[in-house]
C-alpha cells in the first residue's frame, strides 16, 4: 500500500459512515458512470478537487444493502464451490439464497432457470469472466 492509498482509505475512514460502497456511490453520483476514476491516481485527483462534495454526499446519503440485486455483481467473484458464506445484517438470508437465483449478464447467463428471481446485470468495461455457479453452499446468517 502506498501513502496515496492510505490517504484514500483515511478519507473513507474519517467519514461518520465508513461504507466503501457509499464512497464509490458518491464518486459515481458526482462523475456519472462513464467518468468514474479507473486508477488510484485518478481517484486521488478527484478527491483533491471534489473531496468536500464526496464527503457531503456520504454524509447525507445511504446505500441499500438488503437487496438481492447485489448478488449479480458478487456471483462472478465467487469460486464454483463448495463454498461457505456468512452474511451479517439486514441482507442476511436474502443474499444467502444466491444459488437459487437466475442471472442474466446479456452475453452469458447462469443459475436456476426456473427461479422467479431473475437478476440482470450489464457488463461494462470488458468481458465477463467464466461464470461458475456455486454449489454445495453452507450458509449462516447472524
Amino acid at each position: 500500500m502506498t501513502r496515496s492509498d492510505s490517504d484514500i482509505l483515511r478519507f473513507v475512514a474519517d467519514r461518520p459512515v465508513t461504507q466503501p460502497n457509499l464512497f464509490f456511490a458518491a464518486v459515481q453520483y458526482l462523475t456519472g458512470p462513464d467518468d468514474m476514476p479507473t486508477t488510484g491516481t485518478a481517484l486521488r485527483a478527484l478527491l483533491n478537487r471534489r473531496g468536500s462534495e464526496v464527503a457531503e454526499i456520504m454524509g447525507t446519503r445511504r446505500t441499500q444493502t438488503n437487496e438481492v440485486g447485489r448478488c449479480a455483481v458478487l456471483l462472478p467473484a465467487l469460486p464454483p464451490g463448495p463454498l461457505a458464506l456468512v452474511e451479517v445484517g439486514a441482507s442476511a438470508g436474502l443474499c444467502l439464497l444466491l444459488d437459487r437465483f437466475f442471472y442474466d449478464y446479456g452475453s452469458a447467463w447462469t443459475g436456476a432457470a426456473s427461479s422467479p428471481v431473475r437478476l440482470q446485470c450489464k457488463v461494462i468495461g470488458g468481458e465477463l469472466l467464466a461464470l461458475a455457479h456455486p454449489h454445495g453452499l453452507e450458509m449462516t446468517w447472524v
